[in-house]
């Protein structure tokens, strides 16, 4: 009994920490609901340097590093970087209230990559009943390089379409990027 016991924490030592698709997208996840609470953490940056190196992709950093030195809101003083948004990039908003309801589940996998599907409500705190009962939907690409599952892309369900996070830095970096607003 001993032996299977090690044998298991052995085993859960040695798997890599991204073993599974929804892992970082539920870790970014349960960081929007902290950053949508009452409550936001300090660290709320859903793409740190430490967030970025753990959580995406190579291609999706290189995107956000691109559009990151063509920031449509300019420098700050003497700053060669900044920050590419002036929204939330998961909630697809800049407004809203404690994340509600969230639900991950993967939609598909095909051909080394899986979509994870996220559902959640926005706007549960809103007087307005159609406001309030609104579903709010997300998938994230998730590929594995080095070993680990990481995002690919985000994109955000808008009015029926999908619109990709990584194509927006790209055309952010090219300074032909509509960033002057979200959906909500």
């Amino acid at each position: 009994m001993i032996r299977i016991a090690f044998l298991g924490l052995l085993l859960l030592a040695s798997s890599p920490a991204n073993a599974e698709p929804q892992t970082p997208v539920k870790a970014m996840m349960d960081l929007a609901v902290q950053v949508w609470s009452d409550n936001p953490p300090e660290d709320s940056e859903y793409f740190s340097a430490a967030r970025l190196q753990e959580f995406y992709s190579d291609q999706f950093v290189q995107a956000f590093e691109a559009a990151s030195k063509n920031p449509p809101f300019g420098f700050e003083e003497g700053q060669t970087t900044g920050y590419p948004f002036d929204y939330d990039v998961i909630t697809y908003s800049q407004d809203g209230c404690p994340l509600e309801d969230v639900k991950l589940e993967t939609a598909a996998s095909t051909g080394g990559v899986s979509i994870i599907k996220v559902n959640f409500r926005l706007w549960g705190c809103s007087e307005d009943a159609t406001e309030k009962a609104l579903v709010s939907e997300v998938l994230f690409e998730v590929t594995q390089e080095g070993g680990k599952h990481v995002i690919n892309d985000i994109k955000r369900v808008f009015d029926g379409e999908s619109l990709s996070l990584v194509e927006e830095m790209l055309d952010i970096a090219k300074g032909s990027s509509d960033t002057e607003g979200s959906a909500n």
